[in-house]
């Protein structure tokens, strides 16, 4: 969204959004000059308005609707890409949808995609990553996780925890 509008001031040459409004009176409008950039700035907005949606809705999670709701919007932005807050509400969101399921292959799948969502929020770590593609073992990996990262381990681990008491081994 920040290259959007950065793409703006420099096509606009000017921070003042006055003159940036003068400039397109009629139909002269940035848009035509910067189609691209419109439509990613679209795109984000939209994006950031599911992300508020779902949160609010993972709020009300003891309505079981309302939780399916949000993982739904939680899926999409997601798919969108590497946003590390929306993977590890996923990951949170997926662990109390598998707590209201009574179907134990369904709960697994849960726990699964749960912990899914988790390892995706950790691969955006960038120290992690790093240490993870070097090593090839997730201890040595798990020591470059600092304290502001702590809650996607937090929800990868308590999915695969919740997976393993109900798989079958």
């Amino acid at each position: 969204m920040g290259l959007a509008i950065i793409s703006l001031l420099m096509v606009s040459g000017t921070m003042s959004l006055r003159e940036i409004v003068l400039q397109q009176s009629g139909f002269d409008w940035n848009i035509w000059y910067q189609p691209l950039w419109f439509l990613l700035f679209v795109v984000c907005g939209f994006s950031q308005d599911d992300k508020a949606k779902a949160k609010e809705l993972f709020s009300q999670r003891d309505d079981v609707g309302k939780l399916d709701e949000a993982v739904r919007l939680l899926e999409k932005v997601t798919s969108k890409g590497n946003d590390y807050e929306a993977m590890v509400l996923l990951s949170r969101a997926y662990y109390f949808k598998a707590e209201y399921e009574g179907d134990k292959e369904k709960k697994l799948l849960l726990y699964e995609k749960g912990t899914a969502a988790g390892d995706k929020a950790l691969s955006t770590v960038e120290k992690y990553a790093k240490a993870k593609k070097e090593h090839k073992e997730e201890p040595e990996a798990v020591k470059n996780i600092g304290r502001e990262n702590l809650d996607a381990l937090y929800w990868t681990a308590a999915n695969l925890a919740r997976w393993a008491k109900f798989a079958s081994f």
